[in-house]
C-alpha cells in the first residue's frame, strides 16, 4: 500500500464531528457492508477521530470527539464537539441517532436538522473491546476512523487504513486529527474538568499536538517532544 503523508489540518465545524445530514441520505456506500454481530451499548460513550476524509464541517477544528448516550425514548443522543484554536473556543453541536437495520448491524442514521438524517455506518469494529472503529457515510467521500482514546496504535492505524483502501476510499485524502491543542476545559457541557475525571477517561489531560511529518508513504502521528536545552557555555551572556 503506498498513502501519501497524513498532514493535520485545522479543521470548522458548525454541525459537529461526524455530521452525515448530505440531503437526508442515510444510505451506504454500494458494495460496502456495515459489521454484524454489533452491540449498541457496548458502542455508547465517547469516541475521538483518528482521521478522516476532507469536510467543510470540521474545518478548522482540533481535538474532535462525539459522545452517544441513550434517551429514556429509546434514540441516541450526541454531542458532537471540536476545538477552534483561530477562535480560542469549543464549537457543539447536539444530534440524535437511530438504528436503521436490525439492532445486531452497525448502521444508524444521526441527524442535526429536523427531520434530515445521514447515514452513519460501522464498517470496521474492535469487537473484542470496542477500542476503535470506522465508519463510513452514506458514500465514498465520507470515511472517519476513531478510538476511545486520542492515540492510536499504529498497527491497528495501518489496517483500518488498508481496509478503506480495498473498499474503494482515496485513503490518500485522511487527514490526521490534533488532540492537545486547547487548555483544559470542559468535555461536555457544564460538567467539570478534573485530574480524577480525566483518569476516568472522561477527559484527556492535555497532550502533546499530534502531527505527521511532511515526507511519509506511511500514515503517522508522532507527539511533538519539547526541544533539548542548549548547554550554557563560558562565552554566553548570563
Amino acid at each position: 500500500m503506498s498513502t501519501t503523508s497524513l498532514r493535520p489540518r485545522r479543521t470548522c465545524v458548525a454541525a459537529g464531528a461526524l455530521l452525515l445530514t448530505i440531503a437526508g441520505c442515510a444510505g451506504i456506500p454500494k458494495g460496502v457492508e456495515a459489521v454484524r454481530g454489533f452491540d449498541l451499548e457496548r458502542y455508547l460513550g465517547t469516541w475521538y477521530e483518528i482521521a478522516r476524509l476532507d469536510h467543510r464541517f470540521e474545518r478548522g477544528l482540533t481535538d474532535i470527539s462525539a459522545a452517544y448516550r441513550l434517551r429514556d425514548d429509546g434514540s441516541i443522543e450526541v454531542v458532537n464537539r471540536g476545538y477552534s484554536p483561530q477562535e480560542e473556543e469549543w464549537k457543539e453541536a447536539i444530534g440524535k441517532a437511530h438504528p436503521v437495520d436490525r439492532p445486531d448491524v452497525g448502521r444508524l442514521k444521526v441527524s442535526f436538522f429536523g427531520p434530515f438524517y445521514g447515514g452513519y455506518n460501522i464498517i470496521a469494529l474492535d469487537h473484542a473491546d470496542y477500542r476503535y472503529s470506522m465508519v463510513a457515510g452514506p458514500d465514498r467521500s465520507y470515511l472517519w476512523i476513531l478510538a476511545r482514546s486520542p492515540d492510536l496504535d499504529q498497527a491497528i492505524l495501518d489496517r483500518l487504513v488498508a481496509r478503506a483502501q480495498s473498499l474503494g476510499f482515496a485513503t490518500d485524502g485522511l487527514i490526521v486529527v490534533e488532540h492537545g491543542v486547547p487548555p483544559p476545559e470542559r468535555p461536555f457541557r457544564n460538567a467539570p474538568v478534573t485530574r480524577t475525571s480525566a483518569r476516568r477517561g472522561e477527559f484527556p489531560e492535555p497532550q502533546g499536538r499530534r502531527r505527521t511529518p511532511a515526507s511519509s508513504d506511511r500514515i503517522r502521528a508522532a507527539t511533538v517532544e519539547p526541544p533539548t536545552p542548549k548547554a550554557r557555555t563560558g562565552t554566553e551572556a548570563h
